[in-house]
């Protein structure tokens, strides 16, 4: 059976996929009208959160457990918040981005999302003209005050390819950090890749007994600072150690910042076998949903 890479930073785990038929809406708000001529409006945002409706199958109790000892928060490190992270099947090789749409196409932040950025509005100014399908439009901030960040888990055996795209001045941009449970190492400013080139990545960060993710942020330069980035689109590969990426076309985001349940997983008793060992013996099965919540924490 397929497995993915599910848990809390600090301590994740490889459990059994979902049903394939597995839920991954994206919700946002949204409204529409109509007029007294005839016509009709619609409105709404243009950001948005994922939404997992996820079940299980024919499951034993350890593997039943794996599931919702997180949902009790027995792997919460972070006071209460207890964010689940999962690197599911359909969100690694090279046709994917991991990231979630606000990081991966960044001019969300500055039409009616959220800033990234503590205290400054982004201006959104046109992308330059280019042939590999990035964002019409780009977010500009300048690098003077705190910023938020997201993390993105590795999984064994696995190597995350990162690439940001735009242009920068001074020492503005998007930066890195490896990460071991709640550690980080010293954030590096990445490589401000243009959007002119078929060239995706300009760094990578492979997986170790030292390094289970990356967390990706914004250089802080300080209050008095002018140095500016002009962010058009970040990608974010998952691939098997080894494995080079592909040059090629802008690719938009089909990953979470992190998730919360929604409400405690329900269990299901589906078989229990017959004699002293019948509770050895049980199937059950398990649904559960997440909604992403980590960008708007």
């Amino acid at each position: 059976m397929a497995q993915m890479w599910f848990g809390t930073r600090g301590h994740m785990q490889w459990i059994n996929c979902p049903r394939v038929d597995m839920d991954l809406s994206k919700v946002g708000w949204s409204t529409s009208s109509q007029y007294l001529n005839g016509g009709a409006g619609a409105r709404g945002s243009t950001s948005s959160h994922k939404v997992y409706d996820m079940s299980w199958g024919n499951l034993n109790r350890d593997e039943v457990r794996s599931i919702t000892d997180y949902a009790d928060g027995i792997y919460d490190t972070n006071e209460g918040i207890n964010l689940i992270y999962f690197i599911d099947p359909t969100t690694t090789g090279p046709h994917s981005n991991v990231l979630p749409q606000l990081w991966a196409a960044p001019f969300q932040q500055g039409v009616e999302g959220l800033t990234l950025f503590q205290g400054q509005s982004p201006k959104v100014v046109q992308t330059p003209s280019n042939n590999y399908g990035y964002p019409a439009r780009s977010v500009q901030y300048t690098a003077n005050s705190i910023a938020s960040s997201v993390w993105v888990p590795i999984p064994p055996g696995y190597t995350a390819w990162v690439g940001v795209h735009g242009s920068a001045t001074g020492s503005a941009g998007v930066t890195a950090a490896t990460t071991s449970g709640q550690s980080s190492a010293t954030a590096v400013t990445l490589t401000t890749l243009p959007v002119t080139t078929a060239t995706r990545f300009s760094d990578s960060f492979e997986a170790s007994s030292t390094v289970d993710g990356v967390l990706l942020s914004l250089a802080n330069l300080g209050p008095g600072s002018t140095d500016t980035l002009i962010w058009s689109g970040t990608m974010v590969q998952l691939l098997r150690t080894g494995q080079a990426p592909q040059d090629g076309p802008y690719i938009s985001g089909q990953g979470h910042s992190g998730c919360q349940f929604s409400e405690k997983p329900s269990v299901s008793v589906q078989f229990l076998g017959h004699g002293s060992d019948s509770s050895d013996n049980a199937h059950l099965s398990v649904a559960a949903n997440l909604i992403e919540t980590g960008s708007w924490l």
